[in-house]
């Protein structure tokens, strides 16, 4: 059901669909609308746990097997991971640096 909800959101209905860095074992894409809304996807095709470093994807939209922790995914053999990128917490991040550098 969950997926399902998922695939109503307007950046996998309208998002330009992006192939990332794959292979035979780690499927991984993106779908894009902007700069802003955009969602990571990365199934692991595998019978062996993989990780994949996911960057400013770190909100957790969909889950199955896998976890998120310091800008990594890990997934266990055949799991799968929808990230959702995390712009605020990144520009809040920047502005700080900015702000102290000055």
């Amino acid at each position: 059901r969950q997926i399902l909800q998922l695939k109503q959101k307007p950046v996998f209905i309208e998002g330009r669909f992006i192939l990332e860095n794959t292979s035979s074992e780690l499927y991984v894409y993106r779908r894009v609308i902007d700069e802003h809304k955009q969602v990571l996807v990365i199934c692991n095709l595998s019978e062996h746990e993989k990780s994949y470093p996911c960057g400013v994807f770190t909100k957790v939209l969909l889950s199955q097997n896998a976890k998120v922790s310091a800008a990594q995914a890990k997934l266990a053999p055949y799991g799968s991971l929808i990230l959702q990128k995390r712009w605020i917490l990144q520009q809040f991040i920047t502005a700080l640096i900015v702000r102290w550098l000055i």
